[in-house]
């Protein structure tokens, strides 16, 4: 794992959400915020980040058929307001355990 996240980058527009974002194609953890509220909205880990990234956004904006849709609505009306990191990890395994680590500290709209 690197010790270091990535910095804080703002959610692309819908239009080129799934072409604007950026992250690891492999393993890791991901954190999103409302920059003008300072709500921590979402923690989520996953073997392929960039993926999961963009299944933050309904689709046509966005990929993915995961059961989260009040999560990609939330993001879809509130882009200009939220931004993301992201932090490497060696495996799956390893943002797993991090996820698990690091949930207790925020308190998440949507719970991780």
């Amino acid at each position: 794992m690197t010790d270091t996240w990535s910095t804080w980058l703002a959610m692309p527009a819908p239009a080129n959400f799934k072409y604007d974002l950026v992250g690891p194609a492999g393993s890791g953890v991901m954190q999103v915020r409302n920059r003008r509220s300072g709500e921590w909205i979402y923690l989520g880990r996953s073997g392929g980040v960039l993926g999961r990234l963009r299944s933050l956004m309904p689709k046509p904006h966005g990929t993915g058929n995961r059961d989260n849709a009040q999560l990609r609505d939330y993001v879809l009306a509130n882009y200009a307001d939220l931004e993301y990191r992201t932090l490497v990890t060696r495996s799956p395994e390893e943002a797993k355990a991090l996820k698990t680590e690091l949930a207790p500290q925020e308190v998440y709209r949507f719970a991780p």
